[in-house]
């Protein structure tokens, strides 16, 4: 996919936790939104308006069709509300934002107002995409008008962002807002634009020291999900004996060896008699 080209945009490339660390004070003053993703090269579409998101019966791409949009929207509603609280009368703007937490392509991109949230989900993947080596990304942009209704949203001449109901922990854990595109097959392209690119090979090493802060799957998907993916991560990178038995850390050796994506430089604590030969994963 053909990287998307900002008119403003500023661009840097990090080359540790260090540099990473240091951008916190950047963002610290300003309306500052960010959204991380594994594979730098992605746009900045919604999943509805992306392309592939509709196909023809023999398999070709349908554009996007706003009164298709809107009919999806209307059997959402149909469907889901026996399983949710919501009255038939509340907006369409939450009805959305309820379907994107759940799965529903929608005009909607997910941001979050914390920077370290934004480069967890960026190294998430641990520098590796599709089975591909690939360079993380975190988009930061000011944050646009806030609306709170689907009125204001469908008929504003540009993004729009929209602060979602509580409907799940997941929200306030991720300080999440939504961006709302009113064409949502369009490549969003904001006047002011930093994006920071992470390479592969420091992926993992900012993850790691992410998880360590506090940051990772159990705290920002509050839940058992969270919970089991966070901890099948410890497993996997044999830091379950760390969390079950601390005194046992003083057992561990320091380790400096290859990240999931063939690089040198992260350091991880692990057993005796393990080695890295086999830490192709995140």
């Amino acid at each position: 996919m053909i990287d998307i080209v900002f008119a403003t945009c500023t661009t840097r490339t990090i080359a540790s936790w260090e540099e990473l660390s240091a951008l916190c004070r950047t963002f610290a003053i300003g309306d500052w939104i960010f959204r991380g993703h594994v594979n730098g090269a992605h746009q900045l579409i919604p999943a509805i308006g992306r392309v592939g998101a509709r196909r023809s019966l023999s398999g070709s791409v349908l554009p996007y069709d706003r009164a298709q949009a809107e009919e999806l929207l209307r059997l959402f509603k149909l469907h889901a509300h026996p399983h949710v609280g919501l009255a038939h009368d509340v907006d369409d703007l939450q009805w959305w934002a309820l379907g994107r937490h759940h799965g529903l392509p929608t005009p909607f991109l997910d941001w979050t107002t914390s920077f370290l949230i934004a480069a967890y989900f960026a190294c998430k993947g641990g520098g590796m995409s599709d089975g591909n080596r690939t360079r993380a990304a975190i988009y930061a942009v000011k944050q646009p008008k806030l609306v709170d209704t689907y009125a204001d949203a469908i008929n504003a001449p540009e993004v729009v962002a929209y602060l979602p109901p509580h409907v799940s922990p997941r929200i306030g854990a991720q300080s999440a807002l939504l961006t709302f595109h009113p064409r949502p097959d369009i490549p969003w392209s904001p006047e002011e634009i930093q994006k920071i690119w992470i390479p592969s090979d420091q992926a993992i090493a900012i993850k790691v020291i992410l998880t360590r802060a506090g940051i990772h799957e159990a705290s920002i998907q509050p839940g058992l999900d969270g919970v089991a993916q966070y901890l099948g991560w410890l497993y996997k990178r044999e830091f379950l004996r760390q969390i079950s038995d601390p005194q046992g850390e003083n057992d561990a050796i320091a380790y400096t060896g290859e990240n999931a994506a063939g690089g040198r430089g992260y350091v991880s604590l692990v057993q005796d008699g393990a080695t890295a030969s086999d830490r192709v994963e995140p």
